[in-house]
C-alpha cells in the first residue's frame, strides 16, 4: 500500500493520455494548491505559464522542507515524474485576511488542455477555522472570491480553454469550489465535467440555487475517508466513495493518510461508527440552532480562541511536522508520533478556555451551546468542551 506520493512516484511514466485524470489524481491536485507557490506561478493578471517541472524546481529551491503544513516530497515527484511535470499552472492568487478570510487558488491545465482548478483548504490559522465554521450560517469571503476567480478565468481564456473544466479540493477548498460552479453563469457550468471532493463540507441550505446544485449533482465525485466529520456536512444525501486509511480518527483527514493501491484508493466497506456518531450531532445541532445562533457561537467562540492563544494556549492542532518530513512512512501512527498530527490538549486549559466562551459570550451565543450540549446528549461544561475541541481538529 502507498499513499498519493507513492502513488506519483510509481505511476509517473504512465501518462494523462495512456490514463486520464481519476480520483487519485483529484487529491494529487488538490494537495499541490496548499504549497506557498507566490513568486513562482504567475498571477490571474499575467497571461503566461509554468509547468510543473520548473515550478518544483523554484519551489524546492526557495522552500526547501521548511513550509508548514506541507510534505515537499509530493512536488519533487511530480516534477519529476513524465505524468505531471508537463501540465502548466497559472492564476495562482493567495488571500489573507486576519479574521475574515483565508483563500488560495490555482489553474493547471492538462496536456489534452483539460482545466483542473484547485482552492487551498483550511491550514494552521484560526481565521481558516473560522472561516469553515462559517459556512454554517452565511456565505464566506472565500466562496465569493473563489466565484469571482472562477468567472474571471473565463472571461480571460474566453477565445480558448475553460471549455473542459475539473474542479477539485480538499475540506474547505471543495467547498468553495462547490459553491463557486452552483453560483456561477450557466455556461460556466456546462463546461464543468466534474467536482472532485475530498472530505469535503456540502453547502449550507437556503445559500445557494438548488436548482443549480441539481444540475452538477451527477458530475460531483465525493470521496471521504472512513472517519470523515467534515465531508459529511451538509452532505445533500450524495454517494460517498469510502477510502481506507493508515491511521484512525480525525487524523484521516489529512491527504497523506489516504491510501492507494496500483492506481486507485483503497476502498472500506464503511464509516466507523464514532464518525457517524460525531457527524450526526454536529448535523443534528445544525438543524437546530438559527443562523443567528452559528454565528454568535462562531463569532464568541473564536474570539475567545485568540484571546487564549494570545496567552499561550496552543487552541487548534497545527499539523506541521507529519506533512513536512521528506522520507514519509506509511502506516506511522500519529499518536506515537511526537511531530504528528496528534496533539494531546490540557483539559485543564481546555476547560477554562469553554467556561470563558461561556461567561463573556452572547446569549445566541450560549442558545447555541445549549442546544449543541442538547444534541450529544450531553449536560455538563467538560462533555461540551470535548465536543467543540472535536471540530476545531
Amino acid at each position: 500500500m502507498k499513499n498519493i506520493i507513492g502513488y506519483v512516484k510509481e505511476s509517473g511514466s504512465v501518462s494523462f493520455a495512456e490514463r486520464p485524470f481519476q480520483e487519485v489524481d483529484s487529491l494529487v491536485f488538490s494537495y499541490l494548491v496548499y504549497y506557498d507557490l507566490q513568486g513562482i506561478v504567475p498571477p490571474p493578471r499575467e497571461r503566461r505559464e509554468i509547468n510543473v517541472a520548473e515550478a518544483g524546481r523554484q519551489y524546492l529551491k526557495i522552500h526547501g522542507t521548511s513550509q508548514i503544513n506541507v510534505n515537499s516530497g509530493l512536488f519533487r515527484e511530480m516534477a519529476a515524474s513524465v505524468r505531471y511535470r508537463g501540465v502548466l499552472l497559472s492564476d495562482y492568487t493567495e488571500v489573507f485576511r486576519v479574521g475574515s478570510a483565508q483563500f488560495a487558488a490555482l489553474r493547471a491545465v492538462l496536456p489534452d488542455g483539460t482545466d483542473v482548478l484547485m482552492v487551498r483548504g483550511a491550514d494552521n490559522s484560526l481565521t481558516s477555522w473560522q472561516e469553515a465554521f462559517a459556512i454554517s450560517y452565511t456565505e464566506t469571503p472565500s466562496q465569493k472570491m473563489a466565484l469571482q476567480w472562477m468567472s474571471r478565468l473565463a472571461e480571460k481564456y474566453r477565445d480558448g480553454g475553460m471549455q473542459n473544466i475539473i474542479l477539485t479540493g480538499h475540506s474547505k477548498g471543495g467547498n468553495t469550489l462547490l459553491y463557486a460552479a452552483v453560483q456561477g453563469s450557466p455556461q460556466l457550468r456546462s463546461r464543468i465535467r466534474a467536482i472532485y471532493l475530498n472530505d469535503c463540507p456540502g453547502l449550507t441550505p437556503g445559500l445557494y440555487d438548488t436548482n443549480a446544485l441539481a444540475e452538477l449533482q451527477d458530475r460531483i465525485i465525493r470521496l471521504t475517508p472512513q472517519y470523515s466529520l467534515i465531508g459529511q456536512l451538509f452532505n445533500q444525501n450524495s454517494q460517498d466513495y469510502i477510502v481506507a486509511c493508515s491511521t484512525d480518527g480525525i487524523n484521516q483527514h489529512e491527504p497523506l493518510f489516504w491510501m492507494v493501491e496500483d492506481d486507485h484508493f483503497v476502498p472500506a466497506s464503511a464509516r466507523t461508527s464514532d464518525s457517524r456518531k460525531l457527524a450526526l450531532g454536529v448535523n443534528r445541532w445544525i438543524a437546530s440552532a438559527d443562523l443567528e445562533e452559528r454565528e454568535a457561537f462562531s463569532r464568541d467562540l473564536f474570539r475567545t480562541l485568540r484571546q487564549a492563544r494570545a496567552n499561550g494556549a496552543r487552541t487548534v492542532p497545527e499539523p506541521k511536522a507529519t506533512r513536512n518530513i521528506t522520507a514519509y512512512e506509511i502506516g506511522r501512527d500519529p499518536a506515537m508520533d511526537p511531530d504528528g498530527l496528534s496533539e494531546g490538549n490540557s483539559t485543564k486549559k481546555t476547560a477554562q478556555i469553554i467556561m470563558q466562551f461561556l461567561l463573556t459570550s452572547s446569549r445566541p451565543a450560549r442558545r447555541a451551546a445549549h442546544k449543541l450540549a442538547g444534541a450529544f446528549y450531553v449536560t455538563n461544561v467538560h462533555a461540551l468542551l470535548s465536543k467543540v475541541t472535536q471540530l476545531l481538529h
